[in-house]
């Protein structure tokens, strides 16, 4: 048997934490552009600290999307305090763009 201890403080639920799962392959200078627009976009939008932003890219999954393999994404952004709907719809405005251009990916192919 094992056990693990987690120990949670207020601290750990305000960490924003942006996750890209997609089926789209990407480069390590991909990724690191990726990561600096997501980092960007938190800061932007809901005003954290550069240094509290944790992002995850997931590349090259097994992913479809209405059937088909076409370039798609499945985001989470998690951010206690700041998700709101003017913030939402802010997210998904410039979330758009940004895997429009990086991902090639159509604002109707993911979700966020």
């Amino acid at each position: 048997f094992c056990f693990v201890f987690l120990k949670f403080t207020e601290f750990d639920f305000k960490m924003p934490t942006f996750i890209v799962d997609t089926n789209v392959k990407l480069e390590d200078t991909q990724i690191q552009f990726l990561s600096t627009k997501l980092t960007d976009l938190v800061i932007e939008v809901l005003g954290k600290p550069k240094s509290y932003i944790a992002v995850k890219i997931s590349p090259g999954l097994n992913i479809t999307w209405g059937g088909t393999i076409d370039p798609c994404a499945l985001c989470n952004l998690i951010s206690l305090g700041q998700i709101n709907k003017e913030n939402n719809t802010k997210v998904s405005e410039k979330l758009a763009e940004i895997l429009k251009e990086i991902l090639d990916s159509e604002s109707n192919r993911y979700y966020i």
